[in-house]
């Protein structure tokens, strides 16, 4: 799906979080951005979908993360989290 511009724009080509728009603007972060999310497990990072269809409060993450390979690190820590 990497190499087909119509399948990128539907799966972004890569890990996913969404969340509402009035969380997005809490953080200042737009569509398609790079964010890291951090709990106990470690850094998680991955692109912004921002959609109405998200209570605010609640963000969505599909499964577990992978070690996709030229996938950035944190900027905060310097690591990824996942456990492939």
């Amino acid at each position: 799906y990497q190499d087909n511009l119509f399948m990128l724009s539907l799966s972004r080509g890569g890990p996913t979080m969404w969340m509402s728009p009035a969380d997005a603007a809490k953080i200042e972060v737009r569509d398609n951005d790079w964010v890291e999310a951090v709990n106990r497990n470690g850094v998680f990072v991955c692109r912004a979908i921002v959609s109405h269809r998200m209570p605010e409060g609640v963000v969505f993450v599909y499964h577990v993360q992978e070690r996709t390979i030229d996938m950035p690190l944190s900027e905060t820590t310097g690591k990824r989290g996942g456990i492939h």
